[in-house]
């Protein structure tokens, strides 16, 4: 479970039973290097990464996987975590699921073991940087068939 903090300024400003809760725990809470430092207030994520996008949905993936195994999460209501990887879907023209489709194909499973690091044990790495490179075309629609059949011969 997640306790959303990020939108409070204070911890007073959260309801009783959330602030109750993080007082029990705010010793260990207090002790992370980011409150020392002043990077974070004590109730607070330490750093949430790219939080603008947090309302989109995510296709999640470990960073080290024997094969492909990208999941979906369509609620909005997970964090990042520290062995995952996490895909914003920010796009109006494919959906969660045909970006899912595609991330968890025979053929992109190829792709990412020929470009990624194996780590042992038959695992891969699924790092951002991996994950931004697999080539996934854009696909328009709109255009007619004998247009699209001559890009993809320019292609070849």
């Amino acid at each position: 479970m997640v306790l959303w903090t990020e939108d409070s300024e204070s911890d007073r400003d959260l309801p009783e039973p959330i602030r109750d809760y993080l007082n029990s725990h705010a010793p260990p809470l207090k002790m992370r290097a980011a409150f020392k430092r002043g990077n974070c207030k004590w109730f607070k994520f330490t750093w949430p990464l790219h939080k603008e996008f947090y309302k989109y949905p995510k296709i999640w993936t470990p960073f080290r996987s024997p094969y492909n195994q990208f999941a979906l999460d369509l609620d909005r209501k997970t964090v990042d975590l520290t062995d995952t990887t996490a895909i914003f879907v920010t796009s109006k023209t494919y959906s969660p699921n045909f970006i899912l489709g595609i991330l968890n194909s025979g053929l992109m499973e190829k792709i990412v073991r020929s470009q990624s690091k194996a780590t042992g044990g038959g695992y891969h790495e699924y790092f951002p940087g991996n994950i931004e490179q697999l080539p996934i075309r854009r696909i328009e629609f709109i255009t007619p068939p004998e247009e699209r059949q001559q890009q993809f011969a320019a292609v070849e």
